[in-house]
């Protein structure tokens, strides 16, 4: 199929109610979806199948990148491959492309319906991190596309600034671990956006705060009366380890709130 070799099974039955039913069970080492697959028309801006994929995790300020160019699309979502069929793909592969994504040690099902498409996926990597979780996209028969998310990120290593802040900063997180229970529905993804809620959380082991030093703070306040021009000096340079942050994380109407938050310092 496309640059891709499977082997595997697959069977096609024809229900007493007359609609097809399609079966795999596929392997493959490299599988690369990128111009096989349908695309859905969820950013604005459409990314080329040669465009390098890199590990974002590694670039200062990625997140305040991804924020600035986050541009969901107003295209109606194209679901015209779903049909009066079903489907069940099981699928393995030691590499996974659909760009910008790319996975390693893939183990999922994908299920197709008239109008529903199902992700389960059981187990794969990211940049080294553990990511899995249950997709689901429900048309209904007005056009809009429910889609509903539980997803897990585990045990990922972000050695770069998160912010790309020249003052205050995020980096070196260490175990960090999200996990997502969301939903919206839209005929695009921009109403996606718009409508998104849920709940999850956010944990890591270990991080370091950059340009703030609370420990020369407490030094300073422990000593003699300090002006605050002294106490921001000490404050605002340095850095400070953090050895455990959580927090609950909500979304409503597609604004993203942490609350309440807790992190472990000096012990």
């Amino acid at each position: 199929i496309g640059r891709n070799s499977l082997t595997g099974s697959a069977k096609i039955e024809t229900g007493a109610d007359g609609k097809k039913r399609f079966s795999a069970d596929l392997t493959a080492e490299n599988l690369e979806l990128s111009g096989v697959l349908p695309r859905m028309n969820f950013m604005e801006k459409v990314r080329s199948d040669s465009d390098p994929i890199e590990n974002v995790l590694t670039e200062n300020g990625f997140l305040t990148r991804f924020a600035d160019e986050l541009s969901f699309s107003q295209k109606p979502f194209d679901l015209s491959f779903l049909g009066d069929y079903d489907a069940t793909v099981s699928v393995k592969a030691n590499r996974l492309v659909l760009a910008p994504l790319e996975l390693a040690e893939v183990d999922g099902v994908v299920t197709l319906g008239a109008d529903k498409i199902g992700l389960d996926l059981r187990r794969s990597l990211w940049n080294g991190a553990n990511f899995g979780g249950m997709f689901s996209f429900v048309r209904d028969r007005d056009g809009n596309v429910g889609v509903s998310a539980a997803a897990r990120l585990s045990n990922a290593t972000v050695p770069a600034k998160v912010f790309g802040s020249a003052k205050i900063d995020l980096a070196n997180l260490d175990g960090l671990t999200v996990n997502v229970n969301a939903k919206a529905s839209g005929k695009s993804a921009d109403e996606w956006a718009e409508t998104l809620s849920g709940k999850g959380s956010v944990l890591f082991n270990g991080a370091d705060i950059v340009g703030v030093n609370v420990g020369r703070m407490q030094a300073q306040l422990q000593g003699q009366q300090k002006s605050k021009e002294d106490l921001d000096r000490a404050f605002l340079s340095g850095k400070t380890d953090i050895s455990r942050f959580k927090a609950d994380m909500t979304v409503n109407g597609g604004v993203l709130t942490l609350r309440p938050a807790s992190f472990v310092y000096g012990g």
